[in-house]
């Protein structure tokens, strides 16, 4: 892992260079599906930069990445530096202001995704391609509870379902995606800093970008009376 880390860190230099600043960080392999998909028993995670963050109203070239694919995600933004000694969900809560509907563009990038496992997925940032973002959600302490009940859905351009999976999907409640990045940047040596975008992770499986013109994602139960939702359309 040490290898890979450092592999991380030349690769995204080079990526500084073409898409940068640093704008937050990639937590992956935080589902049970994508844990057994790359034999990986622990998450990971990779920075993300500002030219990785698209809005939803722009179509996506189709060809983003040389293996490109789609999950279902889910993004906060970082309010207090004081995220770095949170230690339960209520002290998440209390350092982020938003909470982001978000489907996450990945890159694969190898000949033969299946030979990828969690220090070459480290190597390559996790796969951090791009990402289409919805509109922010204000936090509210209901959210302790919600974001771990509610149900996430992925639709096709039609509204098929393609799959429908729970908020625990992610490590159980996805604010455990927040406090394990603390523990791994703290190792690190890293900081988060108020402004910081933290894409927790996949809810469900990867989509093949080939199989479907567009993907919807909605988070039903998040917000009372509400469907919060985010598209991406390929061209």
């Amino acid at each position: 892992m040490a290898d890979a880390l450092c592999i991380q860190g030349a690769f995204v230099a080079d990526l500084d260079a073409a898409v940068g600043p640093h704008v937050g960080w990639k937590v992956g392999l935080t589902s049970e599906s994508m844990q057994e998909r790359f034999g990986a028993d622990a998450p990971v995670a990779g920075p993300m930069l500002v030219g990785m963050i698209w809005p939803s109203e722009v179509p996506v070239e189709r060809d983003f990445g040389a293996r490109p694919m789609v999950e279902a995600d889910l993004a906060v933004r970082v309010a207090d530096p004081a995220i770095m000694q949170a230690s339960d969900h209520a002290e998440v809560l209390a350092a982020i202001d938003w909470v982001l509907p978000f489907i996450e563009l990945v890159d694969l990038m190898v000949a033969d995704p299946s030979t990828l496992d969690a220090r070459s997925i480290t190597a390559i940032n996790v796969g951090a391609r791009g990402g289409v973002l919805g509109e922010p959600l204000p936090v509210n302490p209901e959210m302790g509870e919600t974001l771990a009940a509610m149900t996430v859905v992925i639709e096709n351009e039609d509204g098929e379902v393609l799959g429908e999976y729970p908020g625990s999907a992610i490590l159980g409640h996805p604010l455990d995606a927040v406090l394990w990045l603390v523990d791994e940047l703290a190792a690190r040596g890293e900081t988060l800093e108020a402004g910081e975008l933290l894409s927790l992770g996949s809810f469900g499986p990867l989509f093949s970008v080939d199989e479907h013109d567009a993907f919807r994602v909605r988070y039903e139960g998040l917000v009372p009376g509400q469907a919060p939702e985010v598209e991406v359309r390929f061209e």
